[in-house]
């Protein structure tokens, strides 16, 4: 599971774009932390966009699956 920083605006700008735009396929919008805020939710493997993901996990949802940070990068046109 992956998640993307909201309250970033740039990141924000980038997830309603691509996660809620063209690709379609977030989960939902969570709060994780104070430390963290809130992230977007998605399961995408293989993003287009994708800058960078941590290499470790920032945590676990209830299921036990881990979630990696994300950063997004605008696509060229």
């Amino acid at each position: 599971m992956y998640g993307m920083i909201c309250w970033m605006p740039k990141q924000m700008e980038l997830i309603k774009k691509y996660c809620f735009g063209s690709c379609g396929k977030i989960l939902l919008r969570a709060v994780i932390d104070d430390q963290i805020g809130e992230i977007a939710i998605c399961r995408e493997k293989n993003f287009s966009c994708l800058d960078r993901q941590m290499a470790d996990p920032i945590g676990m949802v209830s299921d036990g699956e881990e979630i990696y940070l994300r950063k997004l990068k605008e696509m060229p046109v």
